[in-house]
C-alpha cells in the first residue's frame, strides 16, 4: 500500500489585507513577530468597551525600552496591530489565528529541514491504500511528505494552546480540543509502526507552555514538539543574514 493526500479547501484564499501587512512587516524585521505574539495571545478578543485599553496594551509592548525594534518600526506595527483590533469580531479573529498559519506557511523552511523536495498538503486526509489513518474525521493545517519511508511532518496551529489541552487534567476529562491531538497521536502510532517515525508540531502564540509538555507527557505523548514565538524566532533569526 501507499499513503496518499485528499487536500482540503483552498487555505489562504482571499487573504485578509492586514495579515499581509503583518506578514510584509515580519519579513522585513523577524524579531516583530515576537510583539505581535505577545499581543495576540494577552488580547484574544477585540470588544469595542475594551478598545482604549487594547491600544495602551499594544503601546506598552511594541513601545517597551528593550525594545528590539527601532522607533519608526514601532509606530508602524502599532498602527498594523490597532487596525487588526478595530475589526469586527469575526475578522478580527480571522486575522489572528490566520496571520499564524501564514507565518508558519512562510518559515516554515527555516526549522523544517529539506522542503524544497517536500510536497506540502494543507489540511489534508491522509490514507493509506484508501483507507484513513486515523479514525477520527479531523485534519492537521499541514502535512508535508517527501516519500512514504521518509518522516511526514504534521503541524497544527492553534492562536492559544490552553483553549485545546486543559494542562493538569486527565485525557478523560479533556474538552473537544482533545480530539485534535487524539488524531495526531494516532496518525503518529500508524506511521510508526507502517511507514517511519512522523514530526508531529504544535504553533502558538504563548510564550510559556511548559505545563502543556508535562500534560502531553503524562498521556504518553512526549513526542510533540513546540513552536512557540521564541522557537519560531530564534530559528528564523539564526539564518538571516
Amino acid at each position: 500500500m501507499s499513503l496518499s493526500f485528499l487536500d482540503g479547501a483552498g487555505k489562504f484564499a482571499g487573504l485578509h489585507q492586514l495579515i499581509e501587512e503583518l506578514q510584509k512587516f515580519v519579513e522585513n524585521q523577524p524579531l516583530a513577530y515576537k510583539y505581535i505574539a505577545r499581543v495576540f495571545s494577552a488580547s484574544r478578543k477585540n470588544p469595542a468597551a475594551e478598545h482604549e485599553q487594547v491600544k495602551v496594551l499594544i503601546k506598552v509592548t511594541i513601545e517597551h525600552p528593550l525594545s528590539e525594534l527601532s522607533a519608526e518600526e514601532q509606530r508602524k506595527l502599532v498602527s498594523i496591530l490597532e487596525k487588526v483590533y478595530a475589526c469586527p469580531e469575526s475578522d478580527f479573529q480571522r486575522v489572528r489565528s490566520d496571520f499564524l498559519e501564514f507565518v508558519l506557511f512562510r518559515w516554515s523552511r527555516f526549522f523544517i529541514p529539506g522542503l524544497a523536495t517536500a510536497k506540502l498538503h494543507m489540511e489534508p486526509t491522509v490514507r493509506d491504500g484508501g483507507n484513513n489513518i486515523s479514525q477520527y474525521d479531523k485534519h492537521c493545517d499541514f502535512v508535508w511528505h517527501w516519500r512514504d519511508d521518509v518522516p511526514l511532518v504534521f503541524c497544527e496551529c492553534k492562536a492559544n494552546i490552553y483553549n485545546t489541552i486543559n494542562v493538569g487534567k486527565s485525557l478523560q476529562k479533556q474538552g473537544e480540543g482533545k480530539e485534535k491531538i487524539l488524531y495526531m497521536h494516532e496518525c503518529h502510532d500508524y506511521l510508526q509502526k507502517c511507514y517511519a517515525v512522523p514530526r508531529m508540531m504544535l504553533a502558538f502564540y504563548n510564550e510559556e507552555y511548559e505545563d502543556v509538555e508535562e500534560t502531553l507527557e503524562s498521556w504518553g505523548m512526549p513526542y510533540f514538539e513546540f513552536l512557540g514565538p521564541r522557537e519560531i524566532i530564534s530559528q528564523v533569526a539564526s539564518v538571516q543574514p
